[in-house]
């Protein structure tokens, strides 16, 4: 009986073979419709021997969900596989993309290996309600063909929807199981690098956008189990100085932003400083490497030509005390790249470059074409990690359990070995992002054909050349961020140059950019733009509140001069808070200038104020120039020493009346006035004596005492004249 299925097998996978060869890899296919999730979580033994007789017992275990609106009654779980085995990289593809019941398979022995569940006594399982199973059969009992090969294992879920109705199929659960008699003559030699980093979260000193870090780098969290991994005899890990820089930040001391952009301490120093404990416990022991600084989107900003950006992002790292001395280990987004990206990675002087297979075939001579480290056309070295190797399983969902990662690894590395050359040890390298990926299984389950070995071993291998191309798809290139998204940053680094302008030391402000601006460009935000806008956002909003609020001007609204110069007084203030380490780091130096609504009557003359400390404010006197008289409007703005505009204009109303200069016009008028009048009278009094001396004097004439002159007596009236 198992002859006729061995052969039935073979010529199953013949018939296979011909169409998984001309497939392409495609979306994974509909599932068929049903009531629960079913979670395997756990397999054992992770590779049944056939040599005891069939006597390994193969145990399933995991949990169910009813993911329906109605309750779920008569359950049992029952033991299902596919007698198709799998055998080369096709058959794997096919296996991931197809749906549940592709193969259709059956249950093992008609359906008669199965379990009740939640118990003998209560099959039943209400809505969002979970229970778990654990499900065993031996080999023999599997009735799996004669072949080497991986299978397909699961269970069924079987049960009703209604108290009456028929018992149906209501989910599925599958599984790779690598079973096999004769172990591959080759070995696969697998490097995991397990990648270290975080969505960025540090805004400026002390402060962070959120507290994700806290749950992250706790007992149980993403980075705490990522970095146990890491640890893992023949595991090598790559870290992001920028996420260390941000743990350290919490050990010292944090406040977060909150929506109404005021911040709020938080109490996450405790978990953090455990966290870097063990990190330096890694560092030192371990075989580790360091990211750019805030694991930049290095394709955008080559493309974008922004390479300044990368350059300072090597600097940055090496700033981080904790991970300067490791050594810088270059990942482009998704691990794809043209020429041009790998040509600027190279000038970073990097020990290599991480490239997925899909970005770069292996084009090196028969015999060493599984080697995974190639010296690429600039000379740089590149190593080729499996894009596929951290996969999960096969569906339905959950795929990423810690026991599908693990079976799909060992089904993997044998399909490698079994199809390596001879003569040479084929590499395989495969990267960690996530605890569910379970790095640390490589080394905890053994295979005849797998070994382990760290990035450093592989690196000291001869590497193979490579002069093939790039494989750079118009997808790769419309993940990359976007041209809005650059343009943003570029503005943000700008208005860090006018903060530092603005500084009388302006190393507090370059700290603060590069802080932000490498996190601003960071691979995290690819998938993820609205984070990235409240990333950007909020260090935006800080910089605008700097250069638009915190530095002002007060002078009065209207003011008046006379005489052709005057003065008003105006004053500066630096509301920036001062530092609590450096009193002076705050300290602006600006430059007053006025325009003039008419420049050719009246003019203000800019003002350099030199030192204003953080928190307080000078007042200096503005000094006026008027050529006639009337009112001018005036605007006061304050520039950095370079022209930059910063602070708010206010306006101010000038009056001139030139009033001084009036006031001796009309006395020196009055004065040429004076004179004349003065000179005309002199001359008419010497006139009218001159006339005087020329006229004869009149005839003395006698009368009588105490007569009065007869009024009609014209003789004597005339003689008196």
């Amino acid at each position: 009986m198992k002859a006729v299925r061995a052969l039935l097998a073979a010529l199953v996978m013949a018939a296979m073979a011909l169409p998984l060869l001309l497939a392409t890899p495609s979306a994974h296919a509909k599932e068929p419709e049903s009531w629960a999730k079913i979670s395997i979580d756990s397999v054992s033994p992770a590779l049944p021997q056939r040599d005891r007789g069939g006597a390994d017992v193969i145990r399933l275990a995991g949990r169910i969900t009813n993911t329906s609106e109605v309750e779920l009654s008569n359950l049992q779980v029952a033991f299902w596989r596919s007698l198709d085995p799998i055998t080369n990289g096709e058959g794997m593809d096919r296996a991931l993309e197809s749906a549940a019941n592709v193969p259709l398979g059956e249950r093992a022995q008609g359906g008669s290996l199965y379990v009740d569940v939640p118990s003998d006594e209560d099959r039943t399982l209400a809505p969002e309600k979970s229970t778990t199973f654990a499900i065993e059969a031996t080999l023999a009992q599997l009735e799996l063909p004669d072949i080497d090969g991986v299978y397909l294992i699961g269970v069924h879920l079987r049960g009703r929807t209604e108290p009456d109705g028929p018992d149906i199929t209501l989910g599925r659960g599958r599984i790779f199981l690598p079973v096999v008699s004769s172990p591959p003559a080759q070995q696969v030699q697998q490097t995991s690098v397990v990648l270290l980093t975080s969505r960025p979260s540090l805004l400026r000193a002390r402060v962070l956008l959120d507290d994700h870090l806290v749950d992250e780098v706790g007992t149980d969290g993403r980075l705490t189990r990522l970095l146990q991994a890491a640890g893992a005899t023949g595991t090598s890990f790559a870290v992001d100085p920028a996420l260390v820089q941000e743990v350290q930040t919490m050990v010292n001391g944090y406040r977060v932003l909150d929506s109404a952009g005021s911040t709020t301490e938080r109490p996450g120093s405790a978990a953090a400083r455990a966290w870097l404990s063990k990190l330096s416990d890694l560092i030192r022991t371990g075989d580790g490497y360091r990211l750019l600084y805030g694991n930049p989107d290095i394709a955008a900003l080559v493309h974008a030509d922004l390479r300044s950006v990368l350059a300072e992002s090597v600097v940055a790292s090496k700033r981080v005390e904790a991970t300067e001395e490791l050594p810088l280990l270059i990942l482009p987004g998704g691990g794809t790249a043209d020429a041009e990206t790998v040509a600027a990675a190279a000038k970073l002087d990097p020990v290599a470059v991480l490239l997925s297979d899909a970005s770069v075939h292996s084009g090196a001579p028969s015999g060493r074409k599984g080697s995974p480290v190639l010296t690429g056309p600039d000379g740089v070295t590149l190593v080729r990690y499996t894009a596929s190797a951290s996969g999960g399983g096969p569906g339905p969902a959950p795929r990423n359990t810690p026991a599908k990662v693990q079976q799909r690894m060992l089904s993997d590395t044998w399909i490698a070995a079994k199809s390596a050359p001879n003569g040479s040890p084929a590499g395989r390298v495969r990267l960690v992002t996530e605890p569910s990926q379970s790095a640390g299984a490589d080394n905890e389950v053994s295979a005849p054909w797998l070994t382990s070995g760290t990035l450093s071993q592989l690196l000291a291998t001869k590497p193979v050349a490579w002069s093939g191309k790039y494989r750079y798809t118009k997808r790769a290139r419309g993940k990359e961020l976007t041209p809005a998204q650059l343009a943003a940053t570029v503005r943000l680094s700008e208005g860090f140059d006018i903060y530092a302008d603005l500084l009388v030391q302006p190393s507090f402000a370059k700290s603060t950019e590069r802080i932000a601006v490498p996190r601003a460009v960071s691979l995290s935000w690819r998938d993820d733009s609205t984070g990235w806008k409240r990333y950007t956002g909020a260090v935006e909003s800080q910089l605008s509140e700097i250069l638009r609020e915190q530095v002002s001007i007060t002078a009065p609204r209207r003011v008046s001069t006379t005489g052709r110069a005057g003065t008003f007084p105006i004053t500066v203030r630096n509301a920036l808070p001062p530092a609590i380490d450096d009193p002076e780091a705050n300290t602006i130096r600006v430059r007053l200038v006025f325009s003039s609504a008419a420049s050719q009557r009246l003019t203000v003359a800019p003002l350099d104020i030199r030192s204003v400390a953080a928190g307080q404010a000078v007042t200096v006197n503005a000094q006026v120039e008027a050529e006639t008289n009337g009112t001018v409007d005036v605007r006061a703005r304050l520039e950095t020493t370079h022209g930059s505009t910063v602070g708010k204009s206010v306006p101010v109303e000038v009056r001139a009346t030139r009033a001084g200069t009036t006031g001796w016009l009309i006395a020196i008028g009055a004065g040429i006035v004076l004179i004349g009048t003065t000179a005309l009278r002199i001359r008419q009094v010497s006139r009218e004596r001159a006339k005087a001396e020329d006229s004869p004097e009149p005839i003395p004439v006698s009368r009588p005492s105490g007569d009065a002159a007869d009024p009609g007596d014209t003789t004597q009236q005339a003689l008196d004249v």
